[in-house]
């Protein structure tokens, strides 16, 4: 295999990682040993690595290989495929535009690959050049799930910050600044809660399954993570419904506003309806209208539409309409 190999490792009891190339990635694997495959799924040699000569069953190298992912547990027979979602903290990206990572697992054997560069995978690398990586299948599950799960704290942390300065400053930010602050928030919020819940559910699923590569204490470990999790899908839901509270507040200042613009253009209605009339009636160009040969016609006619107008106030006041 020329391209799209990212990293592949024997590990032994101890935990040391000896590193392989192309072509020792389906050699046989020593006893005591389990081996590590990491690939880039968007490389066609990859795609066609993984359905034909990997060894996989086709309903495992699907899920490797398929466009737009879940997170969940599939088992299949003695093997098992993991997908999970972590939070995008490349240069540049959106941190809510999460990554998927898909992770089979056999006796001996974790192959797994992804679309985009991920923080826990490359922690993980990291571990196993510096001689401290995961000694077992059952650590390495472990050290994957808390990796994901612990870089999405800053990230759900900084959400509820926003959160909190839309719901304190909300009303003294101008309308069309707090309708963009909640749209932002929401478009944070949506994406995260998309994959979390089915994420927390893929845990629970791996932490019940009965599987032999996993111990009482990594599941206790795995049950932490899967904890932590929810904690983060809680302050999620507790963000968003800060943001329904700020929209329902908008829409029912917004709605008051609007009946006090239209009570007023009710009034200045109701206030010059009476007024047009008395004025057309008068303005008609016909003989017999009153006062028309009147020097002082115009003075009481204005002076009858004062009083009504200031009398239609005054009946406005009375009722408390104004």
């Amino acid at each position: 295999m020329d391209s799209g190999l990212v990293c592949a490792f024997d590990i032994n009891e101890a935990g040391e990682a000896l590193p392989l190339a192309a072509a020792d990635l389906t050699s046989p694997i020593a006893a005591g040993h389990w081996r590590w495959l990491h690939f880039d799924r968007k490389e066609e040699e990859v795609v066609r690595w993984l359905r034909e000569e990997s060894g996989l069953r086709k309903a495992i190298s699907d899920v490797l290989t398929m466009e737009e992912t879940r997170p969940r547990l599939k088992i299949v027979d003695d093997d098992e495929v993991l997908v999970l979602r972590g939070v995008n903290l490349n240069p540049h990206a959106q941190a809510e535009d999460m990554i998927s990572i898909r992770v089979s697992v056999e006796t001996n054997r974790v192959i797994s690959s992804r679309d985009t560069k991920l923080m826990a995978i490359d922690a993980i690398r990291q571990g196993f050049a510096e001689g401290h990586g995961p000694r077992t299948i059952g650590d390495f599950i472990i050290e994957l799930a808390d990796g994901l799960t612990d870089r999405m704290g800053p990230i759900v942390a900084g959400i509820l910050d926003d959160s909190d300065r839309l719901e304190n400053s909300g009303a003294e930010m101008e309308i069309r600044e707090l309708r963009q602050a909640i749209s932002r928030l929401r478009h944070k919020i949506i994406p995260l809660r998309r994959y979390l819940r089915p994420q927390q559910d893929a845990l629970q699923s791996l932490i019940l399954a009965p599987l032999d590569w996993l111990t009482d204490r990594q599941r206790l470990r795995l049950r932490d993570t899967h904890d932590q999790l929810t904690r983060y899908i809680e302050d999620l839901d507790a963000a968003r419904d800060r943001a329904d509270v700020v929209q329902d507040w908008l829409q029912s200042h917004l709605g008051e506003r609007t009946n006090r613009v239209m009570l007023l253009l009710s009034v200045v209605t109701a206030i010059f309806l009476p007024l047009g009339l008395l004025s057309g009636v008068l303005g008609m160009n016909v003989s017999g209208i009153p006062g028309a040969s009147s020097p002082y016609a115009f003075e009481i006619v204005v002076g009858v539409m004062m009083l009504i107008a200031f009398g239609l106030l005054a009946v406005f006041r009375f009722f408390r309409i104004l």
